[in-house]
């Protein structure tokens, strides 16, 4: 009973852990996170770089988050993704292989025993995405394609990714 409590318990450990990794709503740090660039007085290009934890959908909806959050820090309420790119930079890492030996000395003779380990590979992607976007004071009429309205887009992604809405 008690191995299944310490099992239960690893298990639970490794979930927050492996979740906590994940790339957060941030500024573009270690673990991944934002960065924008004003190109023109309403052009603006937001990038937003994940890490190997992360999925690529949760970055590009952090990246439509931040988008949002320029259009309004910028006084506009719409914008418009002009051109968008999404990019997964991939590598991989192999394990050292280690060997352990032990032996045992008997009468006239030994034995012995190696044990190897390691020389895994582990794949890691890591998704970005890029997104230039036009921002509008009012909604364009002449505009075709998805017109975003970015207080609702702010609100909706930071109630589906539990974060605390922006006043």
């Amino acid at each position: 009973m008690e191995a299944k409590m310490k099992t239960r318990k690893l298990l639970l450990l490794a979930i927050v852990f492996l979740t906590g990794c994940s790339t957060p709503y941030q500024p573009e740090g270690f673990r991944g996170g934002y960065t924008d660039l004003n190109i023109q007085d309403d052009i603006f290009q937001v990038y937003y770089r994940g890490n190997g934890y992360t999925k690529t959908q949760k970055i590009r909806n952090f990246a439509l988050l931040r988008c949002s959050e320029v259009a309004i820090e910028n006084g506009y309420s719409y914008f418009v993704v002009l051109e968008g790119e999404a990019m997964i930079d991939r590598s991989s890492y192999t394990t050292p292989i280690q060997s352990n030996t032990t032996g045992q000395v008997y009468g006239y003779g030994y034995s012995s025993q190696t044990i190897y380990s390691g020389g895994q590979t582990i794949n890691i992607s890591k998704p970005s995405v890029s997104m230039t976007i036009r921002c509008f004071k009012t909604k364009p009429d002449d505009f075709e394609g998805i017109i975003y309205d970015a207080e609702a887009v702010r609100a909706n992604m930071r109630r589906n990714y539990g974060m605390m809405v922006k006043e």
